[in-house]
């Protein structure tokens, strides 16, 4: 806390950015590493095979998004119940987050297994792709409770003072699931359902070592058998700012399922593969966006509490010119380095050309994602969620799925690709006209 209160801002940003970038990336590189070796699987099935872990993504997506709202909301509120020093308060939110993850993740399976087929056809899978998208699912589901566990418990961890050690334990599940990973299919030859297999278990690693660590004796948040009792009040306060992640989340979810099926109608069963390729790739640096978006709030959050408006501009301004700068040199790297960047997930050669030319494209504007990611988030701290929301829901489902859908009507297969940077600009001055009327106005500077 008095760190959090007189520490500099830049070390402050470092030390609770760095264990959620480092937490972040590894869990982005194993999931790109899980798409790595199911676009290498023998027998020339990788490329259908990656196509059809592509097209689940708007499933995985959606449980990211109930993941984010619970684990962001409770990060905030905590943080700013601590700048109070109300702990009694903060023990609650914890207990209740915890309570909230595993009723979601039990309800989650049980509805995609009562609508497994409708659920797949929604999503876009094909006759052609639908059994490796079946055999993928009809295993990751299974552990839909850990994986919502294994995403909130790390940032409980990290509201209760220890970011590193969330970050710690973030990573050993990253290494339990690539290990698993090259095991299940390059030496017991599990095929598609190998990947599956290795991230329930990682994901079961991550949640029985967090739950471990949380609940040890020294903890400063340990939740008393009260605080498991979900009260609406808390409830309201985790979803309040947990939203603003989660409704960006879903709408990228259902923007994804339009582009598959866009992919469908003007690429093909291939243009599916490629996405995933280029959606992996782009992942690990929106990672790095997320980890500094996420080291940042309880810093603001705090700083909000205790009404200390200078150290929360401070905060925002380093994020936003340290996130436009790491964008930057990601962009040029991705143009220099395409083919042997998308070479990572296919040895087919249509499929690498496919993936290269639309790394460009969809990479263009890639730095604009600083402003575009982190001033939504900023504004929920600041009492404007339904704002941030609508931007999220702006950049997203309207103006992606709009740019997917025209765009190659005009520009041929390119449009697939260049919806995302129009929509990157386009949602830049949304985010910059709203940040100036309500998100600067509230933390009493005219300009950052």
């Amino acid at each position: 806390m008095n760190h959090l209160e007189k520490q500099s801002i830049p070390r402050l940003l470092v030390t609770y950015s760095l264990p959620a970038i480092l937490g972040l990336v590894i869990n982005a590189a194993y999931t790109m590493i899980d798409r790595a070796f199911i676009g290498n699987l023998p027998n020339h099935h990788g490329p259908l095979a990656l196509s059809g872990i592509g097209v689940s993504m708007p499933l995985t997506t959606f449980i990211i998004a109930i993941s984010a709202c619970i684990a962001t909301g409770s990060l905030a509120n905590i943080s700013t119940e601590l700048g109070r020093k109300d702990f009694k308060k903060a023990r609650q939110l914890l207990g209740n987050a915890l309570s909230i993850s595993i009723l979601t993740g039990t309800s989650l399976t049980l509805a995609f297994y009562l609508f497994k087929m409708p659920i797949y056809r929604l999503l876009g899978a094909n006759n052609e792709i639908l059994n490796y998208t079946d055999r993928f699912l009809s295993i990751l589901m299974i552990g839909t409770i850990f994986s919502i566990l294994g995403f909130v418990i790390p940032m409980l961890i990290r509201a209760n003072g220890s970011p590193f050690v969330s970050a710690m334990i973030m990573i050993s599940g990253a290494v339990v699931n690539v290990v698993l990973d090259w095991l299940f299919i390059f030496k017991l030859n599990m095929g598609i359902e190998g990947p599956a297999i290795a991230t329930v278990i990682a994901q079961i690693v991550v949640t029985i070592t967090g739950v471990l660590y949380l609940f040890r004796p020294q903890s400063v948040l340990k939740p008393q058998k009260e605080d498991y009792r979900i009260h609406k009040d808390n409830f309201l306060a985790i979803f309040s700012i947990g939203m603003v992640p989660m409704f960006n989340q879903l709408s990228v979810s259902v923007a994804q399922i339009i582009a598959n099926w866009a992919l469908q109608n003007y690429g093909g069963t291939l243009y599916i593969g490629a996405m995933a390729s280029i959606t992996s790739v782009v992942m690990i640096a929106t990672m790095v966006l997320s980890g500094i978006a996420q080291g940042s709030m309880p810093i603001i959050s705090f700083n909000i509490g205790r009404n200390n408006l200078k150290r929360v501009r401070e905060t925002i301004k380093l994020s936003l010119i340290t996130c436009f700068i790491f964008l930057t040199g990601c962009t040029l790297l991705i143009v220099i380095f395409s083919d042997n960047i998308v070479s990572i997930f296919s040895n087919d050669n249509q499929l690498i050309q496919i993936a290269s030319h639309g790394l460009k494209l969809y990479g263009a504007l890639m730095p604009l994602m600083a402003v575009t990611t982190l001033l939504p988030g900023y504004l929920s701290l600041v009492g404007y969620a339904k704002i941030a929301v609508n931007i999220n829901i702006f950049k997203q489902l309207i103006m992606y799925g709009f740019a997917i859908s025209i765009l190659p009507l005009f520009l041929g297969k390119d449009g697939i690709w260049i919806a995302q940077p129009v929509t990157e600009f386009t949602t830049l001055l949304v985010s910059i006209y709203f940040a100036k009327r309500y998100l600067f106005q509230a933390i009493q500077e005219e300009t950052l």
